[in-house]
């Protein structure tokens, strides 16, 4: 199927993948960005979906204004300026909930898939296309590929082999952070590349899409979910995923990462350094299996002597 998928892209275009998604005025997926007081993190978001390999006629960005007191209004008026990106941005009132500001970006939203992105992702150029073909193999809830990440207790941030190259101090021990200055390190991290944990698989908002359809079926985010059901984190998102599960729809992670958590400006990514740890596991596993996800990727990822992860 993905080489089927493949082929279809590469015969027909992306053009023509995204007219399998008929949106309003022709728009396959909008992407929503909730924001507040993250102006930096917003403008380095905008300026990689400048970049997106899907025609921009084919994909619309909303961005929701979530009572921000920064500079994020001129961030947001810079790029509507330049032209490249189909923008929009929506006020929402600060003391709205997060619930009713997800929904209220839904309900403008012109795309037939509705791809959620934190204000404070990167997106790889082709993100938007990984979306809509993972669509294409049917219904379900599309969330992030787990990323690479230095384990703290083994590789500790402060003993970073190249002082000149030394992460800032912003950056935190056991974040997933794969930045320019570990690019002359990678072949000699293979030792110490972990997955993240299995609960980060989960259908969440700073990183996943679905149908709208789909969106429409399962029903609007719920503003009063019961914590004690899901923990403190994710509380949206959870209890969406979980209501899908119960009629059916399962989720699905994108089989390589396409989006990457931005801490500084000016950084440059490659993909590639992730892909050959995450290709063999994904080309086995395409659903999310829980009873057997967590020991693969220990047994396909994880030197037999390292400490497992806390979930």
């Amino acid at each position: 199927m993905k080489n089927a998928l493949q082929n279809f892209v590469q015969r027909q275009g992306t053009a023509a993948l995204a007219a399998r998604f008929g949106g309003k005025d022709g728009i396959a997926i909008s992407v929503l960005c909730l924001t507040r007081d993250s102006a930096s993190y917003l403008d380095l978001c905008l300026g990689a979906l400048e970049n997106q390999s899907l025609p921009r006629s084919r994909f619309e960005v909303l961005v929701g204004d979530w009572g921000c007191f920064d500079d994020t209004n001129e961030v947001l008026s810079h790029f509507d300026g330049c032209g490249h990106l189909n923008l929009r941005a929506e006020s929402i009132s600060r003391d709205e909930s997060e619930a009713r500001a997800w929904n209220y970006l839904i309900e403008k939203a012109r795309g037939g898939i509705l791809l959620f992105l934190g204000d404070n992702l990167i997106a790889h150029p082709p993100l938007l296309v990984q979306h809509l073909m993972a669509h294409l193999e049917g219904e379900s809830l599309i969330c992030s590929a787990p990323m690479p990440h230095v384990h703290s207790h083994v590789f500790p941030i402060q003993s970073f082999p190249v002082p000149d190259l030394r992460p800032s101090p912003l950056v935190s021990s056991g974040q997933a952070q794969w930045m320019e200055y570990l690019a002359p390190l990678v072949c000699s991290l293979d030792p110490i590349i972990e997955i993240q944990p299995t609960s980060w698989l989960d259908f969440d908002l700073s990183h996943a899409s679905v149908r709208r359809e789909t969106w429409v079926k399962v029903g609007p985010f719920r503003g009063e979910i019961p914590k004690e059901d899901f923990g403190s984190w994710g509380l949206l998102s959870r209890d969406f995923s979980v209501r899908a599960y119960k009629q059916g729809v399962n989720s699905r992670p994108l089989p390589s990462p396409a989006a990457w958590q931005g801490l500084k400006p000016n950084f440059v990514v490659d993909v590639s350094l992730a892909h050959r740890h995450l290709q063999r596991f994904f080309s086995h596993h395409t659903e999310l299996d829980r009873p057997t996800l967590e020991p693969q990727l220990h047994e396909r990822f994880l030197p037999s002597a390292l400490p497992a992860w806390s979930v």
